[in-house]
């Protein structure tokens, strides 16, 4: 079987070791690093095949094939022989062709045979794999290629990745893991991955309680259904395989991302979702619960803190649903105090139809003695409650009437709750606490 070498020419990125993972576990033993100036590269790439610090200039090999999209003459079986040596060039590519292998890597190894791929620009693991079909008796013309590709990085959001991926039975072969890149990203999640071990958490709502399971192991741990993500697993899909395999739950909605924590060489990514159906634990678990958020936290600090904003996106979201005016009306600077003492505030909301309320979210009604009408409920674990009225300093305020925040406050609360519409809105705030 011939050689596959690969000219390292990049920082070794995330990116950069998914494709050179899925080269070597297409190529297995027969894979070679060069140009690896590196230690704690060589280190981490020694894992994946041989690794040498000399460029693949200074080494010495019988038969050299340079994989350059300049070259006249396509790679074709009969090139390959069990002692070729094929070098591509660990290179990130432009969106276009630009002689970047011609400048780095075939002018380096001038007795070497230079063969194409086509004319499209291909990802380094897609070179490979095409190299290792080819030189396995299939022809070029055989294999097809993607222009671009539209990847799903969550419920309707996507990006294009212009490049070309082998086609197999119709399907593009994308690197796997390569949407957790994209993932990170769009979440906005820093130092990505961050850790060699990467986990995955549902913080999972069954009407509008959180799930936590029990594991047999641990007398005192209550957690989130969680794992380990598995070899070409996105973050999502990851979550929703271990929702279903720990609890037997389905993804009915996905609300977005809770943050993360670390210990050791782990790091947990933690999603907000909806689950539906009826709790079957496996054997790790033997006992689950649905608690406010209050009640998690005295169970288990876990996310702690960094659930509350999420979870308050959350419940704002479904209020949004009420087909009534409303308005929070906690103030944010007390509800954050309440989170920082370990115990939240109550999320207060001012609604001027509490039937509404009611009708969407349950609850129980009773009358406060001020002359208000009032309903208690749980929405995403917290425990809101709803007024048609209320009365501060002897003045009676309703839904969209007068705000009751100060703008401070006011400003503060749009910030927690970080929603893209409320931009303006914000702008507009800080540039009326701006004025004399």
């Amino acid at each position: 079987m011939p050689l596959l070498v690969v000219e390292h020419l990049e920082r070794l990125s995330y990116w950069v070791w998914l494709e050179y993972l899925h080269l070597s576990r297409a190529w297995g033993k027969q894979v070679l690093f060069t140009n690896v100036k590196d230690p704690d590269e060589r280190r981490k790439l020694s894992r994946l095949g041989f690794v040498e610090e000399r460029s693949v200039a200074e080494l010495d090999f019988d038969d050299v094939i340079v994989l350059d999209p300049a070259a006249p003459s396509p790679l074709s079986p009969d090139d390959v022989h069990d002692r070729t040596a094929i070098v591509i060039g660990g290179i990130c590519g432009e969106f276009r062709l630009t002689g970047k292998t011609g400048r780095l890597v075939t002018s380096g190894v001038p007795n070497a045979r230079v063969r194409n791929l086509g004319s499209k620009q291909l990802t380094t693991d897609t070179a490979a794999l095409a190299a290792l079909l080819i030189s396995s008796g299939k022809p070029l013309d055989q294999l097809s290629f993607t222009d671009s590709v539209e990847v799903e990085v969550t419920p309707g959001s996507s990006v294009e990745l212009p490049y070309g991926y082998l086609l197999v039975d119709g399907r593009p072969l994308i690197t796997p893991g390569l949407v957790q890149i994209f993932e990170a990203e769009y979440f906005e999640i820093s130092d990505f991955p961050g850790a060699s071990k990467l986990l995955v958490g549902a913080v999972t709502l069954v009407d509008d309680r959180i799930l936590l399971i029990h594991r047999k192991v641990d007398p005192i741990l209550w957690e989130f259904p969680s794992g380990q993500v598995e070899y070409g697993e996105s973050l999502i899909q990851a979550m929703e395989r271990e929702l279903k395999e720990e609890t037997t739950l389905e993804v009915k909605q996905f609300f977005g991302y809770a943050g993360d924590f670390r210990w050791g060489d782990s790091r947990q990514f933690n999603f907000i979702v909806e689950g539906e159906g009826d709790v079957e634990l496996v054997e790790d678990h033997d006992a689950y619960r649905f608690v406010t958020f209050r009640e998690y936290l005295e169970l288990e600090k876990g996310l702690g803190k960094k659930l509350a904003k999420p979870l308050l996106k959350v419940v704002v979201s479904k209020l949004e649903k009420l087909e009534t005016r409303w308005q929070v009306i906690a103030s944010a600077n007390l509800f954050l105090q309440g989170v920082w003492d370990g115990v939240p505030n109550d999320v207060d909301v001012l609604v001027d139809d509490l039937s509404s309320v009611r009708k969407l979210f349950g609850g129980e009604e009773f009358d406060y003695g001020d002359g208000s009408h009032r309903l208690r409920t749980v929405i995403a674990g917290f425990e809101c409650e709803f007024m048609d009225s209320v009365t501060v300093g002897g003045k009676t305020f309703r839904a969209g009437g007068e705000h009751l925040r100060p703008l401070e406050e006011e400003l503060e609360m749009y910030e927690l709750l970080g929603r893209r519409k409320d931009r303006e809105k914000i702008l507009a705030i800080k540039r009326a606490l701006e004025r004399p």
